[in-house]
Order: C-alpha cells, then structure tokens, then sequence
C-alpha cells in the first residue's frame, strides 16, 4: 500500500487538524469522541493519498461519515454535560447569576443542535460554521447539492423554531 510523503501528510496535518478537531468536536460535544474522530480521519488519508484529489474535502468526508456511523450504532457517549457542570461552577462561584444565565443558554443551544438529525448537525455546521459551500458540502457528505440545501434548510427552521420556544 502506497503512503502520502511524510511531508506532504504533515503539511496536510498542520494546516486542517484544528478546524478539523473544532468541527468534530462541535459534532459530538465530547472531545475525546473528536480527537478519535480526527485521528481516524487522518489515518484514512495517510492510507489513501494516492487516491485522494482534495485532502481537505476527504478528511471531512471521512470525519462526516464516521460520526454518522458512530450515532448510529450508539457509540459516542454523553461526557461533556458532567465536564460542563463542573466547568460552570467554578465560573458560578466567580461571577454569579450572570454566569449561570450563560451557562444554561449555552447547554440549551447544545441541547438544541443534539436535537438535530446527525446529518442536518454536520450540514449545518459546514456551512454556517466551517464556510464550505454547498457543492463542498455535497462532495464531502456525498449528498447532492440540493439535497445540502434541503437538509440546511431543515435545520435552520428546526433551530428557529426551539430557540422561539425557549424565550
């Protein structure tokens, strides 16, 4: 099996695996979750380089459809909402009433984007967090272009619809 030059894999490394870990982590709201997801991601690319023509558009790929596996078969875990409570408190004892108002609308907005079906989370987040465009969007989900502008729509309206709610 023929390998990505060391170079070039690290210069691939060094330029995506931030975005790509804030991405991942924004997905499943567990960090250890993330960096496996990353790495993974990574390992793909190594073991395919020859065949890969857009590194960047493939490490998502492969990150998208690795967190749709993982919803599926029910292997990510729920860490983060102990992580955030003992993080908030901290913050709490600091800052008071204010501190807890932010804290909870941040677990709500949390809340709210776990609400959304694994695939209008990952589309959204492309293209409202990341920037990618909806034909990047496509080639990386492997969704065609209209469909990315479906599920986004959904998304935004399911969004819309609980943050009203909530008020």
């Amino acid at each position: 099996m023929a390998c990505m030059e060391e170079r070039i894999y690290n210069q691939v490394v060094e330029a995506c695996a931030d975005r790509l870990y804030r991405f991942a982590y924004r997905l499943c709201r567990d960090a250890d979750a993330a960096a496996d997801l990353v790495q993974d991601s990574f390992l793909k690319l190594w073991e395919y380089e020859y065949e890969v023509k857009n590194p960047v558009a493939f490490l998502y790929t492969v990150l998208c459809r690795a967190f749709t596996d993982a919803v599926r078969h029910g292997r990510l875990r729920e860490r983060y909402a102990v992580e955030m409570a003992e993080a908030g408190l901290s913050e709490i004892s600091r800052q008071g009433d204010r501190a807890m108002e932010r804290m909870e609308w941040r677990d709500y907005l949390a809340e709210v984007m776990e609400a959304l079906p694994a695939i209008q989370r990952t589309v959204l987040l492309l293209r409202d967090y990341e920037g990618y465009s909806y034909g990047e969007i496509g080639e990386m989900t492997g969704l065609h272009e209209s469909q990315v502008k479906v599920y986004l729509f959904r998304a935004r309206v399911k969004l819309k619809m609980m943050l009203q709610n909530r008020k």
